[in-house]
Order: C-alpha cells, then structure tokens, then sequence
C-alpha cells in the first residue's frame, strides 16, 4: 500500500523513472522508523503507563502535518482488502 500510494505521489508531481520498488520500501521504512505489526487482542490487555509518554509525543509529531496528510495504515489496510 505504501508502494502503491508512492507511486501515485510520484506521478501526481511529475517525477520520471520513480521505482517503488522492495528495496525503496525498505529504506523509506528505516529512514521513517516505520514497523510492519499485526496488532491484536483487547484494549484491556495494554498497559495505560506504557502509552503515557506516546500519547504526550504525539500531539507534537501531527503538528508538522497537514490533516489531510495523516493516516490510520490499520484502518486503512482493512478499506484497502475489502476493496
């Protein structure tokens, strides 16, 4: 999905010869600290103390983006199969 939509910016903005290809992926992911994870099990299974200091990061990590630039990739994911 990832690939997919860079290629979609890629030709939005007129990039030529733009590959997302496996090994773009791979560093994109690295260079964005972006994991792959099946997340499962019951919200009553999760620690609160353990989401505290995210939960205090996060309003200041959205504010370098525009809303329309901010995704939920679990929900997203699930839209995109039953697609």
């Amino acid at each position: 999905m990832i690939q997919h939509k860079a290629k979609e910016l890629a030709d939005a903005l007129g990039i030529e010869n733009f590959s997302a290809s496996n090994g773009w992926l791979d560093r994109f992911r690295i260079r964005n600290n972006i994991t792959f994870r099946s997340l499962c099990g019951e919200a009553a299974d999760v620690d609160p103390s353990l989401c505290e200091d995210c939960q205090e990061r996060l309003p200041l990590l959205l504010a370098g983006f525009d809303d329309e630039d901010i995704f939920n990739l679990d929900e997203t994911a699930l839209f995109f199969i039953r697609a």
